[in-house]
């Protein structure tokens, strides 16, 4: 990599002011974009894509709502349309609405045991996403379950389905995937409507609720609909989950049946 001289680097605000002369090394396209004499750090994969519109899927480092960078694989669709799957991020919170245009879908892709790799798109069930959508947090589970391994593994990635609120009703519940509703009557009101990505992938100690008989076909529909993904993601994306539906749904963890690990997804790119 060439060095990068000369340059003078000056905090403001969110951006670095740039003295002349000015030489820029290519390599760093994949941090900041040049504006006017700023150097600015990109804020997603969005932010990508709108300044450089040619930019291909790969990895990225952005600077979401703090100054504090972040790995990320860009997953560009189209021009307007895309993911973040994100690889790890400070203990800090940030606001995931910086890198996220939409909540009503996410993507996840997991590795199988024979090292295939399958995509899916997750939803809330047709019934709900007039009045629903996704819930996305970063070690928070607001209105929700918490997930059975947080004392274990510490920091995580939320995806709520249902909230609590209605999830501890004797209704219909569950979650769409490949476009089809999989439905399942919650008739003993247990509030859990959740999938859970977690940071640490030790799993020396996890929780032991997986033994019990929780993990049925039902909770595997959404794996079994899903399509081969051949994007090089690297492994290190992929992580610990759990996932938690009703106390009828069922619950399952990764390396029990025919999976792996998750890949953790982000919708980043909307409509433009």
């Amino acid at each position: 990599m060439m060095k990068l001289t000369p340059w003078t680097w000056k905090l403001l605000n969110s951006s670095f002011k740039v003295e002349s002369p000015v030489t820029v090394d290519v390599a760093l396209t994949s941090h900041y974009r040049l504006t006017g004499n700023h150097l600015t750090h990109f804020r997603s994969c969005k932010d990508i894509l709108l300044i450089s519109p040619e930019s291909k899927s790969g990895e990225y480092t952005i600077f979401p709502d703090t100054r504090k960078p972040i790995s990320v694989f860009c997953e560009f669709l189209s021009k307007n349309h895309g993911y973040t799957y994100l690889k790890d991020y400070s203990e800090s919170r940030f606001n995931l609405s910086s890198i996220c245009s939409t909540t009503d879908e996410i993507k996840v892709v997991h590795l199988r045991t024979s090292g295939k790799r399958y995509g899916t798109i997750l939803e809330e069930l047709k019934r709900y996403q007039s009045n629903f959508s996704l819930s996305l947090q970063i070690n928070e589970n607001k209105g929700f379950n918490t997930p059975k391994n947080a004392p274990f593994l510490g920091k995580y990635i939320y995806v709520g389905f249902l909230p609590r609120s209605i999830a501890a009703r004797r209704n219909i519940q569950g979650y769409r995937a490949g476009s089809k509703d999989w439905e399942f009557n919650n008739f003993d009101a247990n509030p859990n409507s959740y999938i859970a990505f977690f940071y640490n992938n030790s799993q020396l100690q996890t929780h032991s609720y997986h033994k019990t008989d929780s993990y049925n076909k039902y909770m595997r529909r959404w794996i079994d609909v899903s399509k081969e993904y051949s994007l090089p993601i690297p492994a290190e994306y992929f992580r610990f989950f759990e996932m938690h539906m009703g106390g009828c749904g069922g619950y399952v963890v990764p390396n029990y049946g025919t999976l792996s690990i998750l890949l953790v997804p982000y919708l980043d790119l909307g409509s433009m």
